[in-house]
This record gives C-alpha cells, structure tokens and sequence, in this order.
C-alpha cells in the first residue's frame, strides 16, 4: 500500500512546483513588466532633464554672446579713447616742443639785451 501512494504523492508534488513554478514565471513577467515601465520612466525624466538642460545652455550661450558684444563694444570704444588722448599727447607734446623753442629763442634775446646793456654799461663809464 505504501507503494501505491507514492506515484500520487510524486504527482502531487509535480504539480504543485509546476504551480509554482507558473507562479513564478508570472511574477517574473510582471516584474520584467513593472522594470520597463519604470525605465521608461526613468528615460522619459532624462530626456526632460536634458531638455531642460539644454534650454539652460542655450539661455547661458546667447547671454554670453550678449556679453562678448558689449565687451566688443567696450574695447571699441576704449580704442577710441586712447587713440584720442594720444592725438592730445601728440598735440601736447609738439606745444611742449614749441614753448621750449620759444623759451630758448627769448633766452637767447635776454642774453643779448644782457650783454647790450653791459655795453652801453661800459660805454657810459668811459
């Protein structure tokens, strides 16, 4: 009699880890399913970060190219100023030159004015 319980025992155990072995493959599945969703989840919040990001780089590379024309302007600008205030050296310094060429032409008559009226000095003393 024990024999004869065995081959139904060994049926039953087959067929409950056949039943636990559909269970499982179910909940694999499910989870495989559950897994996916969750990476396209996951891709989905990506690409909206990198959207976003991108905006960002974008907003960044205009404000910068903004920022390169002003300071283009701003050099410009300065170019012209130095090239102003070395046209006033220029003008400053050939005035400069010109007082010193004139001071030295009005030494020069002192010197004589100097040396006349020493003559006239000497004459007036004989």
């Amino acid at each position: 009699m024990l024999k004869s319980h065995r081959p139904h025992a060994r049926a039953g155990e087959a067929s409950v880890l056949e039943q636990q072995l559909a269970d499982s493959l179910h909940a694999m599945e499910q989870l495989q399913q559950v897994t996916n969703l969750l990476l396209q989840g996951g891709l989905q919040d990506c690409i909206v970060r990198v959207r976003r990001w991108h905006g960002r780089l974008a907003e960044q590379q205009q404000e910068a190219q903004v920022t390169n024309l002003l300071l283009q302007g701003a050099l410009q600008d300065c170019i012209v100023r130095v090239r102003r205030w070395h046209g006033r050296l220029a003008e400053q310094q050939q005035e400069a030159q010109d007082l010193k060429a004139g001071l030295a032409a009005a030494q020069g008559e002192v010197r004589a004015l100097q040396a006349a009226l020493a003559a006239l000095a000497a004459q007036q003393a004989l």
